[in-house]
């Protein structure tokens, strides 16, 4: 709105709309337009200012006036002048032929646009990169170039974790390179997000960007996983490469080879190794191991992908014999360390291609195959499979572990 002025001429009120700024499609500028509303010509106006002020200033007297031109449009140049992520806000006000500034009406006539700030590529470093660094050679954050008043580039990133918050790691500057490889002290397993501030000459700092202007990367997780029983068969033995990073403990988990169990958390290491002991497994069952990196902050790693994990059979049930005995065919075993509830006793008569048959469950170390269940004259092989507390059934072990008889 022109105000009429307080000398002795006689002018026009005059009135605009549709205030609105946007960014041009090469990124280059700040596009300004508005239109004059009726009865108002462009002879009643000399020019407009038009003034610009960050959205971060919340003072009217921030606004400083950056140009002029003509009904009904300017171009401010990102250039040197803008910086990228900040927003602002543009008012425009008239100026007639007679030298009269007019007011940019009530506190609600602005536009706002948002100067467009790089969008962050991460990917994990190929190993020999950077040869100090193992087993991965860091993490590579790139970005295009900008135009704006950058002066440097300020690099955030945080652990995907609810409850994390960005932290800035790096400062770079914006004439020497478009990209950081952060070789900091990283997770194992972690996912990180990353995002990047323009910085400008007055050390003043722009935003990041929209919520999805961030970009992810995971570090690669554990690797060199091993598993084995030992040889006094009192534990399984894991050991897995010892990771360069933030790295204070280890999570250790373990599963029956059985569709659909998940895995459990059996227990914690602040070492590269675990002992699991027999008594937990069930004699001659198949185990999968899985260890995952927990950080000094709390924040866990995943296990990774693919097959990350060990195997291992846990030893089976031995000493396994058959003799005849009054009433039938008594079988025994040696009682194995372990879990261990029941047992599953299955025979098979001495001819090829017979397949074993279950036959009976004990709780004990031993079973009679009674004789109205046996053929005098014929040979029986027989094994056993243990069975553990939460039903996970062991399997009767590697090689010719049985025991047979011919029965008299």
């Amino acid at each position: 709105m022109l105000s009429e002025p307080s000398n002795d001429y006689q002018i026009d009120v005059i009135t605009f709309s549709g205030l609105r700024a946007e960014v041009s499609a090469d990124g280059a500028w700040v596009d300004v337009n508005w239109k004059l509303d009726p009865p108002a010509t462009s002879v009643d106006v000399q020019h407009f200012e038009v003034l610009r002020r960050k959205a971060s200033e919340t003072s009217e007297s921030s606004y400083t006036t950056i140009g002029q031109g003509a009904c009904c449009s300017y171009r401010d140049r990102i250039g040197r002048r803008l910086l990228p992520g900040e927003e602002y806000l543009y008012r425009v006000r008239p100026k007639n032929r007679y030298g009269v500034v007019g007011s940019w009406g009530s506190s609600s006539d602005y536009t706002t646009v948002q100067v467009p700030t790089a969008k962050p590529r991460a990917r994990i470093a190929d190993p020999g990169t950077l040869l100090d660094w193992i087993p991965f050679s860091g993490v590579i954050v790139s970005w295009d170039d900008l135009k704006g008043e950058v002066t440097h580039f300020s690099v955030y990133r945080r652990a995907a974790v609810k409850g994390q918050q960005y932290v800035r790691v790096a400062t770079i500057p914006a004439s020497d390179t478009t990209f950081y490889v952060d070789r900091e002290r990283l997770t194992p397993g972690v996912e990180y997000y990353y995002r990047l501030k323009a910085v400008s000459r007055h050390h003043a700092e722009g935003h990041w960007g929209g919520r999805s202007n961030y970009a992810a990367v995971r570090v690669p997780a554990l690797t060199g996983l091993q598993a084995e029983v030992r040889s006094d068969y009192a534990s399984v033995t894991l050991s897995w490469a010892e990771p360069v990073g933030d790295v204070a403990g280890y999570e250790v988990y373990r599963r029956a080879a059985i569709r659909g169990l998940p895995y459990t958390k059996i227990g914690d290491t602040t070492t590269a190794s675990y002992s699991d002991p027999l008594t937990g497994l069930v004699p001659g069952a198949e185990y999968y191991y899985r260890v995952k990196a927990v950080s000094a902050a709390g924040v866990v790693g995943s296990w990774g992908t693919g097959k990350n994990y060990a195997r291992v059979v846990a030893p089976a049930v031995g000493g396994l014999k058959a003799a005849n005995a009054s009433g039938g065919v008594a079988v025994t075993w040696v009682k194995p360390a372990g879990d261990v509830a029941r047992y599953k006793v299955y025979r098979r008569v001495a001819v090829q291609g017979q397949p074993y048959t279950k036959i009976g469950e004990t709780t004990t170390a031993s079973y009679l195959d009674r004789s109205a269940n046996l053929t005098p004259g014929t040979e029986y092989y027989y094994r056993v499979k243990p069975v553990g507390v939460n039903g996970v059934v062991g399997g009767w072990g590697p090689g010719p572990n049985y025991a047979n008889i011919n029965y008299r």
